[in-house]
This record gives C-alpha cells, structure tokens and sequence, in this order.
C-alpha cells in the first residue's frame, strides 16, 4: 500500500485546499490511466503514469477547510490488493470562498509505503 500525508502549513483559509473522493463512491471504470509529464525549461524531462478520475455524479468529495499546521490528513493512494479499493483520489481546487488577497496555500506531503508478506 502506498499512503500519503498531506498538511497546510500556512495559516487558514486556504485559497487552494486538497478534496478526497470517498473510494466507495468510485468504480474501476472511473479511473483513467494518465502519463503525467513534466518539463520544466532547463531540466530534464520526467513522467510518471497517474491514474485520472471520469466524473460522476456517484462521487463523494470532501475536503477540510480552513486546515492548521496541527492537522494532518493520511490517505492511501495505491492498494495491490484486488478485493480492496485501489485509492483514494484527489485533487486541489480553488477555494470560492477565498477572496483575491488570500495568500497563497503552502503545504508539504510525505509518501510511504507498508508492505505485508506471508
């Protein structure tokens, strides 16, 4: 299983929040398997495969606003074993609620792995 933790680290509101998609809400045929590419001028070229999400109206988004330094959000992202979800999507949005002076949201993430054998 691969998991991620995910915290704001500036101060509330956030202009640009992070959303979960409750897993059981979607269905192996919502996701798309999607080349993430980055190409940055200057750098070398990387990508990676990433799964995108086909919209339905099924979903269940949620988010947590106004998020502190003392709130950590952990989520899976990748689960090998087939009778359990695979991930749980994500994604930030732009907050509606944010007016123009909010200041830009900084945060950091951490991924880590947990592997069962036996």
């Amino acid at each position: 299983m691969h998991f991620n933790v995910w915290r704001a680290i500036s101060a509330p509101p956030q202009d640009v929040p992070l959303a979960v998609c409750d897993a059981r809400s979607i269905t192996a045929n919502d996701l798309i398997l999607a080349d993430a590419v980055f190409d940055a001028s200057g750098k070398p070229e990387w990508s990676f495969e990433g799964v995108v999400v086909a919209h339905h109206p099924a979903h269940r988004w949620h988010w947590f606003s106004d998020m502190t330094r003392d709130e950590v959000l952990v989520f899976k992202t990748h689960d090998s074993d087939p009778a359990r979800a695979h991930c749980v999507p994500h994604v930030a949005f732009d907050n509606p609620n944010c007016d123009a002076r909010t200041a830009p949201r900084a945060s950091i993430e951490m991924r880590g792995i947990a592997l069962w054998f036996g």
